[in-house]
C-alpha cells in the first residue's frame, strides 16, 4: 500500500502550498475546484508520519485487512499527532492552541461539515469516521487524556498511569476494531487489556529517552515504594530500586498480556488480527527480562530487524496475543 506513482515529497509540497493559502476549505472542495489536494495526499501523508514515529504500528497495519488499512494509519497519525504536539511546541499558549485545532476539528467532523481543516490527518480522519461510523468520543477521549497528562509530569500513582494507558492505546484499540466492522464486548475487554499492556511498556521504553530531556514520568508511589531517586534516573544511571520498578510495571503488563489471552475463546475470528500489535509488545518485555530490567542496556534500543518475519509468522499461525 505505500507504493504511488507519484514521490510522496513532491506532493506533499503541494499540500503545504494549498493548506497555505486555502485557510479551513475542506479537501473535498480543494479537489472538487483544483483537484490539488487529493485522498491521495491524505493517505501517504498518515502513511509516512507512522512509519516514522511507530515502525511497529505501521508494519502491524500492513497485515490487515486491505480494505482497513488507510482507515487505521488514519486513526494512529492522528494520535501520533496529539502525542507529538508537546515536542513541536514549548509554550503553554502554543500546546493550548495545538489542542483547540484538534478539538475544533473533531468538532467540525463530528457534525459533518463542509469546512474541515485542510490538514491531511484531519482529511483522512474525517474520511475514516463517515465511512465506518466511528465513535468520535474515543477521538476526543485521546485528546483530553494526552493534555492532562504532559510528558513532562510523573504520574501521581501506578494506577493513574494505568488508567492513561487505557484512555490512550487502548481506545486506538477499540477504534481499530468499529474500522474491522467488530462490535463486541469480548474483542473490546481484549482491545482494553493489550492497550494497557502497550501503553506500560511504553512508559518503560520512554524512560530513558525522556531522561536525556530532563523529563520523568515513573509513577511516583512506585518509585517511593523502591526508593527510586528521580535525579539518578536523570542522570542515566540505573539502580536496584529502579530495576524493581520497572520489574513492577512489566509484570503489570504481562499480567495484562495473560489476562487477553484467557479471553480469546470468546473473541470473534475477524477481530484477532486487530491485537497483532501484542507482538512487538511480548517481543519487548522478553528482552527486558534478558536484560535484567536494566532501561538503560543499549539492547532494548536496537531495532527489531526481524520484526516483519515475526509478525508475519503469528498471523499464519494464530501465535498471538
Amino acid at each position: 500500500i505505500i507504493s504511488r506513482s507519484q514521490p510522496f515529497g513532491e506532493k506533499s509540497k503541494r499540500w503545504l502550498q494549498v493548506s497555505s493559502s486555502c485557510g479551513i476549505d475542506s479537501a473535498k472542495e480543494l479537489h472538487r475546484k483544483n483537484n490539488i489536494l487529493s485522498d491521495n495526499v491524505s493517505f501517504e501523508f498518515c502513511a509516512n508520519l507512522v512509519r516514522k514515529t511507530n515502525r511497529e504500528r505501521y508494519l502491524a497495519t500492513l497485515l490487515l485487512p486491505r480494505s482497513a488499512q488507510a482507515s487505521v494509519l488514519a486513526i494512529n497519525a492522528f494520535n501520533t499527532e496529539i502525542s507529538l504536539i508537546s515536542e513541536h511546541a514549548y509554550e503553554d499558549a502554543a500546546i493550548n492552541i495545538r489542542y483547540l485545532f484538534w478539538r475544533d476539528a473533531l468538532h467540525e467532523i463530528s457534525k459533518h461539515s463542509s469546512s474541515l481543516p485542510a490538514h491531511p490527518v484531519v482529511q483522512q480522519l474525517a474520511h475514516t469516521v463517515y465511512k465506518h461510523s466511528l465513535t468520535t468520543a474515543f477521538l476526543k477521549q485521546i485528546i483530553t487524556a494526552r493534555e492532562s497528562n504532559p510528558d513532562d509530569v510523573p504520574f501521581q500513582t501506578y494506577k493513574a498511569a494505568e488508567q492513561y494507558a487505557e484512555k490512550t492505546c487502548s481506545t486506538v484499540l477499540y477504534l481499530t476494531l468499529e474500522v474491522l466492522g467488530v462490535r463486541n464486548h469480548a474483542a473490546d475487554h481484549i482491545a482494553s487489556h493489550i492497550g494497557q499492556a502497550d501503553g506500560l511498556v511504553t512508559l518503560i521504553r520512554g524512560v530513558s529517552f525522556l531522561a536525556s530531556k530532563g523529563k520523568f514520568r515513573l509513577p511516583l508511589d512506585v518509585c517511593a515504594e523502591f526508593g527510586v531517586v528521580q535525579d539518578d534516573v536523570l542522570r542515566g544511571k540505573d539502580s536496584p530500586a529502579l530495576r524493581d520498578t520497572i520489574f513492577k510495571i512489566a509484570s503489570a503488563a504481562t499480567s495484562h498480556m495473560n489476562t487477553a489471552r484467557t479471553l480469546l475463546a470468546d473473541c470473534p475470528p475477524e477481530a484477532r488480527v486487530c491485537f497483532l500489535s501484542s507482538v512487538p509488545i511480548n517481543k519487548y518485555l522478553d528482552m527486558l527480562q534478558k536484560v535484567d530490567f536494566n532501561v538503560f542496556d543499549e539492547r532494548l534500543r536496537r531495532p527489531n530487524g526481524m520484526l516483519p518475519l515475526q509478525l508475519f509468522y503469528a498471523k499464519v499461525f494464530n501465535k498471538y496475543p
